[in-house]
């Protein structure tokens, strides 16, 4: 029976390594791989799929753990968003001198900023 004003279901994002989608596809990969080449099962000790499926969620959760941590490497050397150790070195980074010369620039030719933009909002929600 349709309901007269269906609801549509909503679900929050997931990360990729706990997306069923996509371990199942790697799980799927992995279980032809040993399909077509049981010595490689054997290798990793995998003789059914449970196994691999079981072994590529224990990979995805590696990376998951791995991820943040490479990432803050990544991002300490970041050209665009760098994270620095110290506020002085941040202050001091070129980044955040081109952000600040930029921003001084827009400010001169008068095209609204961002906190000038989202204060005019504010001030327009709150008059409704």
């Amino acid at each position: 029976m349709n309901s007269p004003n269906p609801v549509p279901a909503l679900t929050g994002a997931i990360p990729w390594y706990k997306s069923p989608q996509q371990i199942g596809l790697i799980t799927t990969a992995v279980s032809g791989l040993i399909a077509a080449f049981p010595k490689v099962g054997q290798f990793f000790g995998w003789s059914s799929p449970s196994d691999a499926a079981s072994a590529v969620t224990a990979i995805f959760a590696s990376i998951a753990i791995a991820a943040p941590i490479i990432g803050g490497f990544v991002r300490a050397h970041s050209k665009t968003q760098p994270l620095t150790f110290t506020q002085a070195a941040a202050n001091a980074h070129p980044v955040t001198l081109a952000t600040e010369q930029t921003h001084a620039a827009m400010v001169a030719a008068g095209i609204p900023t961002v906190a000038v933009t989202a204060a005019k909002i504010e001030a327009k929600d709150a008059t409704k």
